[in-house]
């Protein structure tokens, strides 16, 4: 934990400065190199376009190096963000005044006017990088929609603070940059090249197709289950359980093996949806090689965490580079979706508070606080116990920073992993109007009205 913040501090260290070092090289080059060679009125239009050029890299400038401060700890401070809430409207305003003053002083050789128009322009991409869309990307975001439409980092660090979402926001509630906590890059950035296809034999209606991702960390095996009589719906991530069964992963909610009340996946495919089953780390196709598989999960655990890494950072990972392919996938369009019970819902919950491509998403039995883990001795899968987590909100920090997706969480009154009251903290820290809570009388389980509510979500 200690070394991806590490990590993390030296890369807004190095954005803050470079974004001051570029509003000073600018003035540098306005004031001493362009303007002696500029008439009065050339000058004075290109003072309009340079000034809220400046005025957007000092404030990107302070902005990262301020967030030095509270990231992988907490959030920004609530009047910072409303200090920036102010800025971004000022600027806007800036910039619509400088265009005017350029086209009031308008250059009259052509080659000024052009390069006057370009600095103008240029502030113009700055701002809409940093308050609207994510513009600056990595060239291994690729190329489609999902992946570079972004909500800019500076925006969500306001709305986590409270400034857009304010008045939505559980008084009280704090939120956890999932990202910084499990150490990772931006979601898009985890993707890989399919190395494998083959076509399993049909099971009625539905076809099923074996993928292989060879990603940065490792071989990923999904099924892509679809119907295709019927006009296709938007698609779904089906993340199986854990329940000890190492030897099950995708098979389970595809439908072709294990507990059928957990075949969520082929339950959604059944009404239309394309629905993709990857394996999780250790289970079916991604078995370890051990006699004593639990054991095993827990070395693994264990040497991940000592190398500043986690379990639950694989896991997430893993699921992140298959949504990129989604994303990447012409024919499967409408809102990406997430649904898993029990280890499959725990990595849901992580993947929609990491990645702000899943829409949407089902969290069964698979919300809790480690705090209710710790005080009635419920022995849960290594992958929940991420460095760093409880020390900084715990899991309501996690789901108060999933704004503006729709999210179900269920949960059985008599559940013995997932004590009542962490399920009630984990749901009262969701913003207003993001999640739906589903409880029933039972134990660790996916009953069949919940099921249903499940698959209604997806429909809406």
């Amino acid at each position: 934990m200690p070394d991806r913040r590490a990590r993390v501090l030296a890369r807004y260290r190095s954005l803050g400065s470079g974004e001051l070092f570029a509003a000073a090289v600018f003035a540098f080059l306005a004031w001493f190199v362009v303007a002696p060679w500029l008439s009065s009125r050339e000058s004075l239009a290109l003072v309009s376009a340079l000034v809220p050029l400046i005025v957007v890299l000092v404030q990107a400038g302070v902005y990262w190096l301020l967030a030095r401060a509270w990231v992988g700890r907490g959030s920004m401070p609530t009047s910072l963000a409303r200090l920036f809430g102010a800025l971004r409207i000022f600027t806007a305003v800036l910039l619509a005044i400088g265009l005017v003053g350029v086209i009031v002083w308008w250059p009259e050789r052509g080659l000024v006017a052009a390069l006057i128009l370009g600095v103008w322009a240029f502030g113009v991409v700055e701002y809409v990088n940093y308050f609207v869309v994510q513009l600056a990307r990595p060239i291994s975001a690729g190329t489609s929609a999902a992946n570079w439409l972004r909500t800019p980092r500076l925006v969500r660090d306001m709305r986590a603070a409270g400034d857009d979402t304010a008045r939505t926001r559980p008084p009280g509630a704090r939120a956890l940059d999932a990202r910084s906590l499990l150490g990772l890059d931006a979601p898009e950035t985890y993707r890989g090249d399919v190395v494998g296809t083959s076509q399993l034999p049909s099971v009625g209606p539905l076809s099923f197709t074996r993928i292989e991702l060879a990603t940065a960390d490792g071989i990923v095996p999904f099924l892509v289950v679809r119907r295709d009589d019927l006009t296709p719906r938007s698609p779904v991530i089906a993340v199986h359980q854990h329940a000890n069964e190492f030897a099950l992963g995708k098979s389970e909610p595809a439908g072709l093996a294990g507990d059928a009340s957990v075949a969520y996946g082929r339950r959604l495919a059944d009404v239309g949806h394309t629905v993709i089953l990857p394996d999780l780390i250790g289970f079916e196709d991604r078995r370890r090689q051990t006699s004593d598989d639990a054991e095993a999960e827990r070395i693994d655990a264990a040497e991940r965490t000592a190398r500043g890494d986690s379990l639950q950072a694989k896991h997430t990972r893993d699921v992140a580079a298959v949504t990129s392919w989604v994303a990447g996938q012409p024919e499967m369009t409408g809102p990406i979706g997430i649904m898993g019970h029990s280890l499959g819902g725990q990595v849901a919950f992580f993947s929609l508070a990491f990645d702000e491509r899943l829409e949407r998403g089902v969290i069964s039995c698979g919300a809790g606080t480690l705090a209710s883990f710790d005080r009635d001795g419920v022995p849960h899968n290594p992958a929940w116990f991420v460095p760093g987590l409880r020390e900084s909100g715990d899991t309501p920090a996690l789901a108060a920073s999933i704004i503006g997706r729709r999210v179900l969480v269920s949960a059985g009154r008599h559940d013995p992993l997932f004590p009542l009251d962490g399920v009630h903290a984990v749901v009262a820290a969701f913003p207003t109007g993001v999640a739906e809570a589903v409880e029933f009388d039972g134990g660790h389980e996916l009953p069949e009205p919940v099921m249903r509510r499940a698959i209604g979500l997806f429909a809406e």
